[in-house]
C-alpha cells in the first residue's frame, strides 16, 4: 500500500515546520492514516502522484490533527465545554467519531473523500436467451 500524503503535506497543514520529534513520528502516523483511508475508500493508488488532491489534504489533515491532539487542555474533537461554580460542575462532550491519540476521520473528513469511494454496481446479468 503507497502512503497517500507525506510529510510536506502535514507541514502545510499544521502551517509549520516539523520539529525532529515530529520528523520522527510522522511516517508511522502517515502510514496509519493510510490504511484508514484506503479502508474507507475501498481502493488503493500505485504511486503518490495518482493520489487526487483531496484525498492527500484529509490523509495529511487526519496525521497533523493526531500530532496536535495533545496540545491543548482539552481533549481532540471536544464538540462541547461547560464548566461551573456552584456546585463545582464540569462537562466535556466528545465527538461520536472521536480517537484521542490516533488518525480518525471525522465526518468532514469523510465528505471530502465520498467522490473517491468504490461503489458496487448491481448488474442484471439474463441467465436466458433473449429473443427480439
Amino acid at each position: 500500500m503507497s502512503e497517500l500524503c507525506d510529510t510536506d503535506d502535514v507541514a502545510v497543514r499544521l502551517g509549520r515546520d516539523l520539529t525532529e520529534a515530529e520528523l520522527a513520528a510522522v511516517p508511522a502516523l502517515i502510514a496509519e492514516a493510510s490504511a484508514l483511508v484506503a479502508g474507507y475508500l475501498g481502493r488503493e493508488w500505485a504511486d503518490m502522484d495518482a493520489v487526487p488532491g483531496a484525498v492527500r489534504i484529509a490523509c495529511s489533515r487526519m496525521v497533523a490533527r493526531a500530532m496536535t491532539a495533545g496540545s491543548v487542555n482539552l481533549p481532540a474533537g471536544t464538540s462541547e465545554f461547560g464548566s461551573a461554580m456552584s456546585v463545582m460542575s464540569h462537562t466535556v462532550k466528545l465527538g461520536d467519531d472521536v480517537v484521542i491519540g490516533n488518525p480518525w476521520l471525522s465526518r468532514t473528513d469523510r465528505t471530502t473523500l465520498a467522490p473517491y469511494v468504490m461503489r458496487a454496481h448491481v448488474v442484471n446479468v439474463p441467465m436466458y436467451h433473449v429473443v427480439e
